[in-house]
């Protein structure tokens, strides 16, 4: 148990990660498409970290029901 508290955490942590990813858009420097491809990534790697978020707090009998259905398939 004590490995998947470990796996647990460190996805914690790299869901907080992502959520709090900047575009880092340097108005003086970046073009329009620059800065919009910046502003895209950094909304889907905020996007992917509140996935991974979903998925933590998602109690173990709904990952187990979702794991069976795509065993199904």
């Amino acid at each position: 148990m004590h490995q998947i508290d470990n796996i647990d955490n460190r996805l914690r942590l790299l869901a907080d990660w992502l959520k709090d990813s900047e575009s880092n858009v340097d108005s003086y420097y970046d073009g329009h498409l620059e800065s919009a491809i910046k502003y895209a990534k950094a909304e889907t790697k905020q996007e992917i970290g509140r996935y991974i978020e979903e998925i933590l707090n998602m109690p173990i009998e709904v990952i187990q029901e979702e794991l069976i259905k795509k065993t199904k398939l």
